[in-house]
């Protein structure tokens, strides 16, 4: 495993019907981060622009769901030693350059994830973050609440997470694909009451400390 630069970092992209979309910025994603390694997981067996070099391709035979996805994602980076992760939604372009996110990550490097001003569509987190506080709750399937909840799990535990105008994509069309989505749509509901039975109440509004308020031994 060869060893990265502190500030280097993994893209990643899960997808699962938007490849439309992810066609459209790959591209340009290929110049911004020509050094970078990119892995894409398809979740929804689609067409994907490939690149020659520094290219990973999953395709699951079923969808992992989103906090599944970003666990292997991040797994991914650790594997070919990177301390840290950017993980992109399909339907967005962040219009940054390598260097940009490196000078960010520079800045915030205190940070065990960075996100952000409209929320997980576009974050950086830490690998040693991810080692200490473990995985995105993969119950929280197949999308929505996976981040709040672990935003949350690193407040108790005491971690840093920070939102930053810096990672918001120049292209955000989050609506587009809730819309035609019906099957993620009709999940918000599930995982919404799933999150108040963990946490007691929900984002913002939490009361218990350990999952399910069980007791620590």
């Amino acid at each position: 495993m060869e060893n990265k630069k502190k500030h280097e970092f993994l893209v990643g992209i899960p997808t699962i019907n938007r490849a439309d979309l992810l066609n459209e910025v790959l591209p340009k994603y290929y110049e911004d981060f020509y050094k970078n390694d990119i892995f894409i997981i398809d979740n929804g067996n689609q067409n994907i622009i490939e690149r020659k070099e520094k290219f990973h391709l999953l395709k699951p035979n079923k969808n992992l769901g989103v906090a599944k996805s970003w666990n292997k994602i991040i797994e991914k980076g650790i594997e070919l030693g990177y301390q840290r992760v950017l993980i992109l939604n399909d339907d967005v372009y962040l219009g940054k350059h390598r260097k940009d996110v490196e000078a960010l990550i520079e800045k915030l490097y205190h940070a065990d994830i960075i996100h952000s001003t409209k929320n997980f569509c576009a974050f950086v987190i830490s690998t040693f973050a991810y080692q200490m506080y473990g995985k995105f709750d993969e119950n929280f399937f197949p999308a929505y609440f996976e981040d709040k909840d672990y935003m949350y799990r690193l407040k108790i535990e005491g971690g840093y997470c920070i939102e930053s105008e810096e990672l918001d994509p120049e292209v955000y069309r989050n609506s587009m694909t809730i819309k035609k989505d019906i099957e993620l749509n009709n999940d918000f509901g599930l995982n919404e009451r799933r999150y108040v039975s963990k946490w007691g109440g929900l984002p913002n509004e939490e009361i218990f400390k350990t999952p399910y308020d069980e007791k620590k031994n």
